[in-house]
């Protein structure tokens, strides 16, 4: 696992680079140093306050988060599922997704501090391809909590490397 501040363009990349069965710390880590640049930037790092675990029937997380569209760059609600199988986004959640971003195809994950509408600018690369997600301030190192998208998005990049057998 390679985490690393690039100083110069002031983003925290997280990226895969070895399969690992430590990746609970490593997300740990990650949300640590997250929690400490927002904080730096006089974001309130709330303190969550969603429901207990939500890890159920292979949903890490659902809800309606900002997508930013890939042509026009204008940040939309979306409504997110990210399961095992990869992130689904809805325009609305009673018709059919228009986004499916699956589990395998997600390369990295960053973010370069850059916030919308109160919210943390959250970058996914898959398969060559880059999608912008704002994700709600507050403790990252919540992992349990139901608004801690930051775990969910993490674990959905790291859900295919660690079923990987060796």
């Amino acid at each position: 696992v390679d985490s690393r501040m690039n100083h110069s363009l002031q983003r925290f990349v997280f990226m895969m680079k070895c399969v690992s069965n430590l990746w609970q710390a490593s997300t740990s880590m990650f949300a640590k140093l997250v929690n400490a640049r927002l904080m730096r930037m006089g974001c309130g790092v709330g303190k969550g306050g969603g429901s207990g675990s939500l890890h159920t029937n292979g949903i890490f997380n659902q809800g309606f988060i900002y997508k930013c569209s890939k042509y026009r760059k204008k940040w939309e609600k979306r409504f997110i599922l990210i399961n095992n199988e990869g992130l689904f986004s809805y325009k609305n959640p009673k018709e059919n997704y228009t986004v499916h971003i699956p589990t395998a195809a997600v390369e990295e994950l960053w973010t370069n501090f850059e916030l919308h509408a109160g919210c943390l600018v959250i970058k996914l690369r898959h398969k060559g391809d880059k999608t912008e997600f704002a994700i709600p301030v507050l403790d990252y190192c919540l992992r349990e909590d139901s608004l801690n998208w930051l775990f969910s998005f993490y674990r959905l990049l790291m859900e295919h490397k660690i079923h990987i057998k060796i």
